[in-house]
């Protein structure tokens, strides 16, 4: 509408989007294809941006595959320690929304380093060796909570269990694929509702497999806090920092998240 083309037919699927223009000829139709990798969330941000300066009539479609072109070879906002350390930030976050105590709290620092740095170190492979990685981080992370019990230290399960796997739950997929199926996107909905829950099975698949292997340990599953009523507000506080670090939010967004 902004650039005053008529009877075109847009198809968005999740992993492409077809168009299809009326020329003096016939119809032209395009279909173009979406990468594999994971865009951070200064990524999604310019495609927005973009979307928007589109639908307001502000930018030329060359313009605008330039930008979209840029945004996803640009490098990330923070290095690799610094998003591994916000990995470790936003676990120690949710343990504390959790109720986890101290010990567990230094039980999810160590986790959520080791997957954090699993998460980034492995963002280049191929999406079929990336499937691998939610099923190995639960099964290690499962192994390690259950067998810190039998080794005489009082940890927690929930909370240093849950927190260092949060990233690999798929939200914001099926927040996505619910919109859809509620608004008749029958096709994408559906995909992307099978996508989330396949990973919500390899993440059950790899704590199942660790509660096999180890067992679970009698005792209590929760802990104490150590700051008591006020751990869950600065464990939120704590989890959007690390959000805004580890996915490389923009300066903008920040207070948004939090």
């Amino acid at each position: 509408s902004a650039n005053q083309v008529s009877a075109t037919g847009i198809v968005v699927l999740p992993t492409a989007l077809i168009v299809s223009v009326p020329g003096e000829g016939g119809s032209q139709t395009s279909v173009s294809i979406a990468g594999t990798s994971q865009l951070r969330l200064e990524q999604v941000d310019e495609v927005f941006l973009v979307a928007t300066d589109a639908i307001d009539g502000r930018l030329r479609a060359t313009d605008g595959l330039a930008r979209l072109t840029a945004a996803r070879e640009r490098a990330p906002s923070f290095g690799l320690i610094p998003r591994t350390a916000g990995h470790v930030v936003l676990t120690v976050g949710l343990c504390m929304i959790l109720g986890g105590s101290g010990l567990d709290l230094i039980v999810s620092a160590i986790l959520g380093a080791a997957v954090g740095t699993a998460r980034l170190s492995t963002r280049s492979l191929t999406f079929s060796y990336q499937v691998f990685l939610p099923v190995l981080s639960a099964f290690g992370v499962t192994v390690i909570v259950l067998l810190l019990p039998r080794a005489g230290l009082s940890v927690g399960i929930l909370a240093p269990l849950i927190a260092p796997l949060v990233m690999f739950l798929p939200g914001a997929l099926l927040t996505t694929s619910a919109i859809e199926l509620a608004t008749g996107q029958m096709v994408s909905g559906a995909s992307r509702l099978a996508a989330g829950g396949m990973q919500l099975a390899l993440l059950a698949l790899g704590i199942i497999a660790g509660t096999q292997l180890v067992g679970v340990p009698a005792g209590a599953l929760r802990s104490a806090s150590p700051l008591g009523e006020l751990a869950p507000w600065v464990g939120v506080a704590l989890f959007g920092a690390g959000v805004v670090v580890h996915q490389c939010a923009r300066r903008q967004s920040v207070g948004w998240i939090l």
